[in-house]
């Protein structure tokens, strides 16, 4: 009882500092996922630059700046940068789930220590009815020996007083 009473202080701030901690992992999980997007789709443009960069100088000078893309490269990079938003997107996801058990185990912690403090408030009601039972009931005891103690009394001195009886 006394090692779950010394606990009951440690659970709620070991849940409250997991709670922090996992909140943390969020927020990195999301700036990772953040650049890991960002990196996946500034690969694919830095490969097809350099593609179209290739190509430019293996065909003869046309006078233009202009970069062309065919729709497939278009639609590759586009489900590439989906593709990473969605693996960012389940990061977050299970960050979220981590950080929402870590709620459950301090809500349950917390009941716990709710329970535990019920019960010592029980006991310390309980333990001060038992007191005053015990008060009450010596209090008695004194009463009834100073009551045996007069009637002792008062008996001895109608003994004295009988006059003793002849032997015949």
């Amino acid at each position: 009882m006394i090692s779950t009473l010394q606990q009951l202080p440690v659970e709620p701030e070991n849940a409250q500092r997991e709670a922090e901690e996992m909140n943390k992992k969020i927020e990195k999980l999301k700036l990772e996922a953040e650049a890991s997007s960002r990196d996946t789709a500034l690969d694919e443009i830095k490969m097809h630059y350099e593609r179209t960069n290739a190509a430019r100088a293996s065909t003869p000078e046309s006078g233009a700046d202009d970069i062309t893309i065919s729709r497939e490269e278009i639609e590759s990079l586009n489900h590439m940068v989906e593709e990473s938003n969605n693996i960012a997107e389940m990061k977050v996801a299970t960050a979220m789930a981590q950080v929402e058990a870590v709620k459950a185990r301090e809500n349950e912690a917390l009941k716990r220590f709710e329970v535990i403090q019920k019960e010592i408030q029980d006991m310390k009601v309980a333990t001060a009815d038992a007191l005053k039972r015990a008060d009450m009931a010596e209090a008695a005891k004194k009463v009834v020996e100073g009551e045996l103690q007069r009637w002792r009394e008062r008996e001895q001195k109608k003994k004295q007083r009988r006059p003793a009886k002849p032997s015949p």
